[in-house]
């Protein structure tokens, strides 16, 4: 891989080694938007009581039982720090469970599809796309390629490795039920060399030994190595243009989470949680929760502070702000009631390091030899601050994977991801704007098309009206005009 950087955690950082299950909160936020930011509809009420597990919309599944409350304005972890229409799920404590059998063996493909959209099951690696339509284009290829993404470079997010670590049994057994149903041709298991703890745990697994169909990739812990394109031309060669999926070329690219979230709905759990690597902006201390989606941020917080001491000096020196997502690659935001959703694989609090203030840029061109992705940040940047759309595409935005690798090496401290991460929003903003005006266009010359179809069709009746109504005058005329003559004809008495 071109660029990257090779980062680490600090030499005495501690990590621990347990998974701690966050336990049920008073209130769950659901937001009530597609992974497309399309608002989603519910055909529940507000006062109807759901069961965990059950489907409130699509890709939005209760985290427990209780009560549906109406839909609100709400916070939501995204980088913009905007409101969405919310669902507030009200806990009844019982926790009780949607029934969902496990699927049969002899199922359809589509069975299996269906299961995985009802039981919400979205990539974990970040993106949130709907991992039933990802599987469903891959399948439409007859050479397939399954690569099972455990590359997981970042420092301070550990949720994967501690997946791996703790549950390779399983980890396994759902990676061989996905080659069973998917049948690729090659699949490979990408995973860092300095994660030999999870490799040694998954390698001795007797079901790996008696069946290994996994063929291990051990890659140099190099950010952002696990970015799906890079990772999909780094293993197989092929070289994805920006805005194309890997699915679409017969590549199923599947975070490790993601692979255990398949394999639990098909067999009756619905996706209702995910890990998630709570450290210091230090990277000195970090553990792992198991956290159900729509769970308050703050809640999450609270819960890890008291579990490592670490944890809780840090929140309590900075008990305002929260980086969500990695040290690179996240983002800050208020410590609020904002919901965690599939897409959050880190936390990282306390005091952030105070960033100098950015001087101009000096055209060294450090952030090019970084960018894994090939581009050049400084020109990305100039066209950024301008907002000039046609030469963001022509320095090629999209295919930017906001890694954040220019952000550390910039000697003058411009925070060119934050840049970058703006002019995608803003390139988004004017392509829907102009989607929006061509589907306003084109109705409008619809509308137009049928009240012209309509005088037509109106014009053409009043002629035939007209026509009837003359025709029949005429009949008329011409029946008076034979009774006149068959009058004079007839004899007087």
């Amino acid at each position: 891989m071109k660029g990257g950087l090779a980062l680490s955690r600090p030499a005495n950082s501690t990590i621990d080694d347990q998974i701690h299950t966050l336990p049920l909160q008073a209130t769950y936020y659901l937001p009530a938007v597609s992974y497309s930011r399309a608002v989603l509809h519910s055909q529940y009420e507000p006062g109807q009581s759901v069961l965990r597990g059950e489907s409130i919309a699509q890709g939005v599944i209760a985290p427990t039982s209780g009560t549906l409350r109406a839909q609100v304005n709400h916070a939501w972890p995204h980088p913009s720090h905007l409101e969405v229409p919310t669902w507030e799920l009200e806990a009844d404590g019982l926790d009780t469970a949607l029934p969902l059998a496990p699927l049969a063996q002899n199922v359809t493909t589509q069975d299996k599809l269906s299961r995985l959209t009802m039981a919400g099951v979205q990539g974990l690696g970040g993106a949130g796309f709907s991992t039933a339509k990802k599987i469903e284009r891959v399948l439409q290829h007859t050479e397939r390629t399954l690569i099972i993404n455990a590359v997981e470079c970042e420092p301070g997010v550990e949720c994967d490795r501690m997946l791996m670590q703790s549950h390779a049994s399983s980890v396994i057994e759902a990676c061989h039920a996905l080659v069973e149903w998917i049948q690729p041709t090659q699949t490979l298991f990408a995973i860092e060399d300095d994660k030999q703890s999870a490799i040694d745990a998954l390698t001795s697994d007797k079901t790996h030994q008696q069946n290994p169909v996994l063929t291990w990739v051990t890659l140099p812990a190099v950010y952002p190595s696990g970015a799906e394109s890079l990772l999909v031309q780094r293993l197989t060669g092929l070289h994805l243009a920006p805005n194309q999926r890997a699915a679409d070329a017969g590549v199923l690219c599947v975070n490790v989470g993601t692979v255990m979230a398949i394999y639990n709905a098909l067999n009756g759990n619905a996706a209702i949680d995910r890990l998630i690597s709570v450290s210091t902006q230090d990277l000195m201390h970090t553990t792992t929760l198991s956290v159900r989606f729509g769970t308050p941020l703050n809640a999450v917080l609270k819960f890890a502070a008291s579990q490592h001491t670490g944890l809780a000096e840090a929140l309590r020196l900075n008990p305002t702000a929260v980086q969500v997502g990695g040290p690179l690659s996240g983002f800050s935001r208020p410590i609020d009631n904002a919901p965690i959703l599939a897409g959050c694989n880190a936390l990282l609090i306390g005091p952030s390091h105070q960033s100098q203030p950015p001087s101009a840029c000096i055209r060294c061109a450090e952030c090019a030899t970084v960018c894994p992705a090939n581009l050049l940040p400084q020109e990305l940047y100039t066209a950024a601050r301008s907002d000039d759309h046609d030469v963001l595409k022509h320095y090629r935005l999209d295919a930017c994977v906001l890694c954040g690798c220019c952000d550390v090496v910039c000697p003058a401290h411009i925070p060119l991801t934050q840049w970058f991460r703006f002019a995608k929003g803003s390139v988004a903003e004017q392509a829907q704007n102009e989607a929006d005006a061509a589907l306003a266009r084109t109705r409008s010359e619809q509308h137009a098309a049928r009240v012209e179809q309509r005088a037509l069709e109106k014009a053409v009746a009043d002629e035939q009206r007209r026509s009837a109504a003359a025709a029949a005058k005429h009949a008329k005329a011409d029946i008076q005009a034979a009774l006149a003559r068959v009058k004079r004809k007839k004899p007087s008495a």
